[in-house]
C-alpha cells in the first residue's frame, strides 16, 4: 500500500484517481499480483473499523470500497462504531435506570466467511464488549525492546 501511495503521489493529480480504480481493478478483479506496484492479488485479510463523527444519531455511514467498480471490498469485515448514549431500561431488579450505551454495526463479506464463522467473529465481539477485562489475557504487558547492534561492531569497548 506504501508503495502505491508513493507512485500516485508522482502522477498528476487528473490521473490519481483512474489509476488507483485501474490497480485496485487488477488485485481486486483479475487477482494479479504486482508487488512493484503495491497491488496484491485478492486483498482480503483486513478489517476496517470506522469511527464517523458523532453529528447526530440517525446519521448514516457508507463505506467506500477501493476496488475498481465498487462491487468487490477490500476489507471482508467492516466494524462502525458510534457514538455513546443514555439510554433507559430495565435493570435484572426490574427497576428503571439510565446506562451507557455503544452502538455498533458490522458487516462481513460472505465470500470470505461462512454465516457460522460471523455469527461466532460478533458473538466473541460482544463477549469482549460487555466483558473487558477478557482482553487483559491477550494484551501482553509492555517489554523494554532490545538494541541491536550493527554488524561487525563488538560489545566491548576498546
Amino acid at each position: 500500500v506504501r508503495r502505491r501511495r508513493e507512485i500516485l503521489a508522482q502522477l498528476p493529480s487528473m490521473f490519481v484517481d483512474p489509476m488507483e480504480k485501474l490497480l485496485g481493478f487488477c488485485g481486486a478483479q483479475l487477482g494479479l499480483d504486482i508487488p512493484l506496484l503495491g497491488v496484491k492479488a485478492f486483498p482480503f485479510g483486513t478489517c476496517t473499523v470506522v469511527t464517523p463523527p458523532s453529528e447526530g444519531p440517525d446519521m448514516e455511514v457508507d463505506i467506500i470500497s477501493n476496488s475498481g467498480d465498487n462491487s468487490q471490498p477490500m476489507a471482508p469485515v467492516v466494524i462502525t462504531v458510534g457514538g455513546i448514549r443514555v439510554q433507559s431500561g430495565y435493570m435484572k431488579d426490574k427497576q428503571m435506570a439510565a446506562r451507557p450505551v455503544l452502538h455498533m454495526s458490522a458487516s462481513v463479506d460472505l465470500r470470505c466467511a461462512t454465516v457460522y464463522e460471523a455469527k461466532q467473529l460478533f458473538e466473541r465481539l460482544q463477549q469482549l464488549m460487555k466483558e473487558p477485562a477478557l482482553l487483559d489475557k491477550y494484551i501482553s504487558p509492555p517489554t523494554e525492546a532490545k538494541l541491536r547492534r550493527a554488524p561487525g561492531s563488538s560489545s566491548s569497548s576498546s
